[in-house]
């Protein structure tokens, strides 16, 4: 438990760290952003820039700056204050010409717009919204516009999840509560299983379609299989993923003390998937960081997946939760009560029975003469 409250801590501080280093990291390498320039080019409506005209994030030329070719930058805003014998490019952001600034070529924006504040730009001022040829089809995203993605989809599935999880604790909490407890009691065992299931996934579904294909009747089945067997892996890899979500929410929350009313649960379900979103939110929100970036998308990617296994592993040894998979050794044993019918204290009301004595033997008896 206070493995998990810290390993969760510690992806939010991961988190505030990535973000202020997001401030002053390049947001992506000029190697990916050719592509972009290549497009461009061959654009009728783009424009031909050169790999010593661009620099990553925001850009700004001071009044008393004078560039003799083009300046440009990506992911980031061109604010011209001085002036620029070439062109001013912002690719994935604005270009701001500021008052008393001149542009002698044109000012171009993909992604984003022209703005004049009361420069002069002896060319066009021109905007794309996308490109029309070569490989890229649209423009980079900005900062703002990658997290505002990343989140969008964190919430989305968060909210689809936390709907099935609501569903779940309506109709199916008992197999819920016993899937969680299998992974609680039996998380190795149940990785194992939740592994070799994904393994065998494949295979079986394989040699289902196979034997359905060998009659006429079995094909008209084969779409039936092929539905039936999806909602059934769908179905399993949720309720899997919902109880591993109950007992990370459990470890953070605290434990429920047995208590499996809807509401009890509702709370520590509603933070484990919380979690999960936290982590999914750090882990695709800054892609621009390099290592710190790619580390945050693997640990979250791990943990989502560890989870998912784990959880299947639990549905297929609980059998969807309609048994329970706790061994003998982990069952509490009976309270004393329930044992006090076998002491030979008298119960009220009932006399205690006298516990029969072999009578004694003559020679005994007549020993004493």
């Amino acid at each position: 438990m206070r493995a998990i409250r810290s390993l969760i801590a510690g992806m939010f501080v991961a988190g505030v760290t990535a973000a202020s280093a997001a401030a002053q990291q390049p947001p992506q390498t000029l190697q990916q952003v050719r592509p972009v320039l290549d497009s461009l080019a061959k654009d009728p409506n783009g424009i031909t820039l050169g790999d010593g005209d661009l620099s990553p994030g925001d850009r700004t030329i001071d009044a008393k700056t004078h560039i003799a070719g083009s300046a440009g930058t990506w992911h980031g805003t061109l604010t011209v204050l001085g002036t620029i014998d070439g062109n001013a490019i912002a690719l994935g952001g604005d270009v701001i010409i500021g008052k008393g600034a001149r542009v002698r070529g044109d000012a171009f924006s993909l992604g984003g717009n022209v703005i004049n504040q009361g420069g002069t730009v002896d060319g066009e001022m021109r905007t794309l919204s996308a490109l029309t040829v070569g490989p890229v089809g649209r423009p980079p995203l900005t900062r703002a516009q990658t997290i505002r993605r990343s989140v969008s989809l964190s919430t989305g599935w968060f909210l689809v999840l936390a709907l099935i999880g609501l569903g779940a604790l309506l109709v199916a909490r008992p197999n819920l509560e016993a899937v969680s407890d299998a992974v609680r009691v039996q998380t190795v065992r149940a990785f194992v299983v939740g592994l070799v299931t994904q393994l065998g996934i494949l295979p079986a579904f394989v040699l289902a379609v196979v034997a359905c294909v060998i009659t006429v009747i079995g094909i008209i089945a084969v779409p039936f299989l092929v539905v039936g067997a999806a909602a059934a892996v769908a179905g399993a890899l949720a309720l899997g993923f919902l109880a591993s979500a109950l007992l990370a929410g459990e470890a953070l929350s605290g434990p429920r003390n047995g208590d499996s009313s809807f509401a009890a649960m509702l709370q520590p379900l509603l933070i484990g998937l919380v979690a999960f979103l936290a982590l999914w939110v750090l882990g695709t929100a800054f892609p621009w960081i390099g290592g710190v970036g790619y580390a945050l998308r693997f640990l979250s990617a791990l943990l989502t997946w560890i989870a998912l296994t784990t959880g299947l592993g639990a549905v297929v040894l609980t059998r969807a939760g309609s048994r329970t998979a706790v061994p003998p050794s982990r069952i509490a044993p009976a309270p004393a009560t329930e044992l006090e019918w076998q002491t030979p204290t008298p119960v009220t009301g009932v006399a205690a029975a006298r516990r029969p004595t072999p009578a004694p033997r003559q020679g005994a008896a007549g020993g004493g003469r």
